[in-house]
């Protein structure tokens, strides 16, 4: 039982010293940084829209760039029917911090990556046949991601030149067809 209090205590410690230290950079009552980051953040006072026109396997590496980024910011949001309460949120962006919310990306992979290129540390290819390949790239890109500055993508093999042609010269970190490989 003793045990069990002081694991609480030091839980509850360590959530106010992280929630006195960051605060000042997230949303009241949210685990997730404020729209325009920290004081040394890269983030833009936009967010780009995620749109329902592209692939599958686009909006993958495009929703595994957002989670990245969303480490220290917000950057992306998904859009469209099919994207909950996105229209909301945006809004919400929009009138309470002063956030430009940019539409005009959110059917353009390419153009999307290239606009948020120096996000980007690395990537790792999964094959979309595969279901395993794609948990498993996507645990590689949570895990290898340090933070919003050096984002690990997902990227399936048929959009790797798109990718790299957006992205620039950003390094190949695994191949996942199955399994992960060096």
């Amino acid at each position: 039982m003793l045990k069990s209090v002081v694991a609480a205590t030091f839980a509850a410690q360590q959530l106010q010293a992280h929630r006195t230290a960051g605060d000042a950079f997230r949303l009241p009552g949210s685990p997730y940084p404020r729209p325009l980051g920290g004081p040394n953040s890269t983030c833009s006072p936009s967010v780009l829209g995620i749109g329902e026109s592209l692939s599958s396997s686009q909006r993958v590496t495009l929703q595994s760039l957002q989670g990245g980024i969303a480490r220290d910011c917000v950057a992306l949001f998904r859009t469209g029917s099919d994207a909950g309460l996105a229209d909301q949120w945006l809004a919400d962006l929009q009138s309470k911090w002063d956030v430009t919310v940019d539409l005009s990306k959110q059917d353009d992979f390419s153009g999307t990556v290239k606009a948020l290129a120096s996000h980007v540390g690395g990537y790792v290819t999964y094959s979309s046949s595969n279901a395993d390949s794609v948990n498993v790239a996507l645990s590689y890109c949570a895990a290898l991601t340090e933070s919003g500055d050096n984002v690990v993508v997902a990227v399936e093999l048929g959009d790797v030149d798109a990718f790299t042609a957006a992205a620039g010269p950003v390094p190949l970190v695994k191949v996942c067809r199955q399994r992960c490989s060096d």
